[in-house]
């Protein structure tokens, strides 16, 4: 016993359709208005990362990269790659007085890493260059540097200096990721 709808039943049924339409609209705008304004809000809030350490004197910046990750944690990596004339021992010392009262350091430069694989790399350099290594016995991953890391915040910075030329060119490789909490 199916009623037939009346001219009246199908016009109000059309205002309630296209009233349903336009709050649904105006809902999903606001929303899209909101997350705007959010990002806007939280880009002029937060205060930028800090910038790395300075490369050693007389050194040539060879690369420089800073990737995003918002789908994988919400992270940012920035790395820098320097050649400097200087021997190892020249840029480590460089390195341990502009970094002396920097509380919490691992390696020190004191610790040698002897691989660019991240997992065996110190925490804190996960993304070594493929320069850094000297394949030695077949090993296409081996390498030779001295490092230190440490923590600034959300920051985990790390440096690595190149100890394959005892006197010189050395290069010196600089990462720092920054994580975010939210």
């Amino acid at each position: 016993m199916a009623m037939a709808m009346t001219a009246m039943d199908v016009a109000r049924t059309r205002a309630r359709n296209r009233l349903a339409g336009w709050v649904i609209g105006a809902v999903a705008a606001l929303i899209v208005l909101g997350g705007g304004v959010y990002s806007i809000w939280l880009t002029n809030t937060t205060p930028p990362a800090p910038p790395l350490p300075a490369g050693p004197p007389h050194a040539a910046l060879l690369a420089r990269d800073s990737e995003t990750d918002m789908l994988q944690g919400n992270f940012v990596t920035q790395t820098e790659l320097y050649r400097t004339p200087e021997n190892p021992v020249q840029v480590i010392q460089y390195y341990r007085q502009l970094l002396a009262k920097v509380p919490g350091q691992v390696g020190d430069f004191l610790q040698q890493g002897d691989s660019i694989l991240p997992s065996s790399a110190p925490e804190a350099l996960q993304n070594m260059p493929s320069i850094f290594a000297s394949p030695v016995a077949g090993n296409p991953d081996a390498a030779n540097y001295f490092y230190t890391e440490y923590s600034s915040g959300q920051n985990d910075i790390g440096i690595a200096v190149d100890a394959r030329s005892p006197q010189g060119p050395t290069l010196v490789y600089l990462e720092m990721f920054t994580g975010s909490d939210s």
